[in-house]
């Protein structure tokens, strides 16, 4: 019925008392199955399993029903267990002990028989079997007729019980019922009242204060998101949009009035608190009541990085951030969540890829500026995207005038979100130490970004003879040369050739790559 917007169980006429058991189950919310907890209520109850069967039954929680539902078999047990609330509680179980009825009075074989052919004697003998046997079933009767007045005289004083379950391992039992056969040696305690949990206020440890400022809406977020994590509290989203971010405690609907409201100032890019309630009423939140919601965020890793350390961007690997994380804040992250934050975490430090794009054009000016007779160049698609980068600095240009005219040109890959190649064109200085001359950045060594290099390379250096380039065997980049510096010699670096060696080698490929450096450097001519 329902009381006060409360679900309860209303025993017999009879005035029970309230028995209250503890039972420890050690298996899996998939091992536990009917029988098997039928069979452990029974023999804590030292109950007669030949004589006494129980009956489950709870109120539906996802229903909010006052109407109960029984537990038949081991499917409706799993579906018991899996309905929990935030606090991870779940439903009462009520629980009915009733006697099993025999199912039939056997009959005499001799009823079948008859009296034909007997002698006066036998007969007579027959008689008095047959009295005996009416007696013995009128006794029966008596008997039977007795334990079914017990049945019905039980189930009016309400024999039954309350079960509850906490977590996966402990229920707690509470059995009424007035019956000493049927209860055994159990002990019987008074009534207790059921009174409503108190929690302790507890504080939020946020440490914010009214007028508190964040650079940003994400920095306000970040902040309340990792103080969540470290204090075990949960909060929902009330409303959020380009001017507000209010968000409660997820235990507001149990009365907790943990409050947060931040806003975006007026003509300026930073939020400030403006109402904050920072005491909760609620209970604790553990990694083991909310085991997918204790998921750490790169924001989180990321402002960890910031405070230990402070303008580098050369930290811990994402292997090393899983473990450090789940020490410092209590959650866990995976290895790409890891890697975000790390990402994030350099990206504060000297911005993104996007922020960078969009200071190219104005740092390629200033380079021009402060270092006349520089060159730079910026290509951009249809779309507005960039394609292509090429600069090469004055004092570098004016430095190659009085080096032997070679070339080293290759390309290497960029590790970002957007990938690319970085290409390079150097020389070597009378002290054997690498010159850069030109720098660009493309898309791919291919044929377009290759010609596209080699061109503004000739605004930089002029197709002469005597002007050698050396580089691997990249097709692309040997029809580039070719097609630009025709008048130039390409040669094939050393080492890269050593390295294909080593792919046509079975057995002691170093070795053999060091000998054809070796041959390299011998002379051909005395």
């Amino acid at each position: 019925m329902k009381d006060g917007g409360e679900t309860k169980w209303i025993s017999g006429e009879g005035e029970g008392e309230d028995e209250i058991h503890t039972i420890v189950l050690k298996k899996s919310l998939e091992e536990v199955t009917h029988s098997f907890l039928v069979e452990r209520l029974l023999r804590k109850l030292k109950v007669d399993e030949s004589k006494m069967e129980a009956r489950i039954s709870y109120f539906p929680m996802v229903l909010n029903s006052n109407k109960s539902s029984y537990i038949w078999n081991d499917e409706d047990v799993f579906g018991y267990l899996l309905q929990v609330n935030h606090e991870k509680c779940r439903s009462v179980l009520h629980v009915e002990l009733i006697y099993k009825t025999d199912e039939a009075v056997q009959l005499s074989k001799d009823d079948d028989q008859n009296d034909v052919g007997l002698t006066d004697r036998e007969a007579t003998d027959r008689e008095a079997t047959d009295r005996e046997a009416t007696d013995r079933d009128a006794t029966d009767r008596e008997t039977t007729d007795r334990e079914a007045h017990d049945t019905e005289a039980s189930e009016e004083d309400g024999t039954d019980g309350v079960l509850t379950f906490y977590n996966d391992v402990e229920m707690h039992e509470n059995l009424t019922g007035s019956d000493e056969h049927v209860l055994g040696d159990t002990e019987v305690r008074p009534s207790v009242e059921v009174r409503p949990v108190v929690y302790q206020t507890r504080d939020d440890g946020m440490d914010l204060v009214l007028g508190q400022e964040f650079r940003s809406k994400e920095e306000a977020q970040i902040h309340i998101q990792t103080a969540s994590h470290q204090n075990c509290f949960e909060y929902e989203i009330i409303k959020t949009d380009r001017e507000r971010y209010v968000i409660k405690c997820r235990g507001r609907k149990d009365g907790c009035k943990w409050f947060v409201r931040v806003a975006k100032l007026q003509n300026s890019d930073r939020w400030t608190v403006i109402s904050y309630i920072k005491q909760h009423t609620c209970s604790v939140v553990t990694t083991r009541t909310l085991p997918n919601r204790r998921r750490g965020s790169p924001g989180i890793i990321a402002a960890m990085l910031a405070q230990d350390y402070p303008g580098s961007f050369d930290t811990h690997v994402p292997t090393t951030l899983i473990d450090l994380v789940h020490r410092r804040v209590g959650v866990t992250v995976s290895y790409p969540t890891a890697w975000r934050g790390r990402r994030q975490a350099a990206n504060e430090v000297r911005g993104s890829p996007e922020e960078s794009f969009s200071l190219l054009h104005s740092y390629m000016y200033m380079l021009e500026k402060q270092n006349p007779d520089t060159v730079t160049r910026v290509v951009v698609d249809e779309a507005n995207k960039f394609k292509y980068l090429f600069f090469a600095l004055e004092a570098s240009i004016e430095g190659f005038s009085a080096m032997r005219k070679v070339l080293i040109v290759d390309a290497t890959h960029l590790k970002n979100v957007y990938g690319g190649n970085l290409l390079v064109a150097t020389a070597q200085d009378p002290d054997h130490h690498t010159y850069p001359i030109a720098f660009g950045v493309a898309d791919g060594e291919k044929n377009d970004s290759w010609m596209w290099f080699m061109e503004q390379l000739k605004s930089v250096i002029s197709d002469i003879p005597g002007l050698v380039f050396l580089s691997d065997r990249n097709k692309s980049l040997i029809n580039a040369v070719a097609a630009v510096f025709p008048q130039a010699a390409h040669g094939y670096c050393i080492w890269h050739l050593s390295q294909n060696v080593k792919g046509h080698v079975r057995n002691n490929r170093d070795t053999c790559a060091f000998k054809f450096m070796e041959c390299a450097d011998a002379y051909t001519e005395a």
